[in-house]
């Protein structure tokens, strides 16, 4: 457990990067020994990759001790497990990938290729007469370059979204 035995500690005097420094050269799980009167330096110490953690406790807001200023009470003591178990949890996969509720919404908030301007048949799509346009439910906007240079199948009015029939 990393430890820095000020009662209380200041955040500015918690050097949490220990945590990660203990972990790389030991190769072991890593904690906290925390001092602190919050639940930041306990919950970025979570981030940092911190799993074991120790807090002083006493068992009310009345309980006198000589460590009362850095103790929690039960209550605050569950907050603080919740605080660090949610910070733990937003730390997710790591994966680039949508989640599952963020794939709708993935989806409108992506660009797709619209004509620009009015785009007669057989005209060729370049750079002026093609914009990048929410929704994303169409060519995907990092095809922009494949579909410049590709002649027109149709008449395709200004703001329609370019579709995969709709060139060579």
């Amino acid at each position: 457990l990393h430890c820095v035995s000020l009662y209380p500690m200041r955040s500015d005097e918690a050097n949490l990067l220990r945590i990660v420094n203990l972990r790389e050269r030991f190769g072991l799980h890593t904690g906290l020994s925390d001092h602190s009167t919050g639940h930041e330096t306990v919950t970025a110490a979570a981030i940092l990759g911190a799993r074991v953690f120790e807090k002083h406790f006493r068992l009310g807001e009345d309980h006198e001790c000589p460590d009362a200023a850095v103790s929690l009470t039960p209550a605050a003591f569950k907050e603080m497990v919740e605080k660090v178990n949610e910070a733990i949890s937003m730390l997710g996969s790591g994966d680039i990938a949508y989640s599952g509720r963020e794939s709708d919404t993935a989806r409108g908030a992506k660009r797709s290729i619209f004509a620009a301007t009015d785009i007669g048949r057989g005209e060729v799509f370049d750079e002026k007469s093609l914009v990048l346009l929410r929704p994303g439910t169409g060519i995907s906007a990092s095809m922009f370059y494949s579909v410049t240079g590709k002649k027109a199948l149709r008449d395709i009015p200004a703001g329609a979204p370019v579709k995969p029939e709709d060139f060579e």
